[in-house]
């Protein structure tokens, strides 16, 4: 009468092909962003900075991105992750018309979901697999940077030679994006709560 948890599908499915999970249930149980915290306080016509997020990807990719933006006149500020303060970075965001990510595979993503919280759109290098994370050596197994997202949160491409194209297409498109409204759909306090409870119940009535 148990069921195992993790915080998204991909995640799950990765323990269900584990030999040693074999006839576990397992399922996807995500963790609730603070939509209080990670809020908007400004609209997005009164903000002006950009940045971008970079996380264990082949530091030719991040500096090939600087160069693109550079190249378009584009100043932004860089946050690496595990050399900022999330003070820091909650401030920038709340400045911040849009972002772009360069990062690994994520089990849930929670400084994209904070951007995303704050009504930020994301221009977004998602991966295939996560032998893709810079510095170690992970078999080919399939993998993501956004295990929650869709198309109002902003742009995603798969290879460097995307970048150019894809940013003037978000660019474009750039005051269409309600990031804040998927997060409060799917990850408030109140969605996550529920969804535990639901699962709960599920335990308790398959073991009547």
């Amino acid at each position: 009468n148990a069921i195992y948890s993790q915080p998204s599908e991909w995640v799950v499915q990765l323990w269900r092909n584990s030999p040693y999970c074999k006839g576990m249930t397992i399922k996807p149980i995500p963790f609730a962003v603070d939509i209080n915290r990670f809020c908007e306080v400004r609209p997005a016509n009164e903000r002006n900075q950009v940045f971008v997020y970079y996380k264990s990807r082949n530091p030719n990719e991040i500096q090939f991105v600087l160069n693109i933006l550079q190249k378009y006149g584009i100043g932004c500020k860089l946050f690496q992750y595990g050399k900022y303060i999330e003070t820091e970075y909650l401030t920038y965001l709340q400045h911040s018309k849009y972002g772009i990510w360069v990062g690994r595979h994520e089990s849930q993503g929670f400084a994209v979901e904070e951007a995303l919280s704050v009504n930020v759109p994301l221009l977004v290098w998602d991966v295939k697999s996560m032998n893709q994370e810079y510095g170690f050596n992970y078999a080919d197994i399939p993998a993501t940077v956004l295990p929650y997202w869709d198309d109002r949160c902003g742009e995603v491409f798969y290879e460097g030679g995307e970048f150019e194209s894809k940013l003037r297409i978000f660019l474009s498109k750039l005051d269409t994006y309600r990031p804040r409204d998927y997060i409060v759909e799917h990850l408030s306090p109140d969605v996550c709560e529920n969804h535990l409870i639901k699962t709960i119940k599920e335990i308790g009535s398959n073991s009547q």
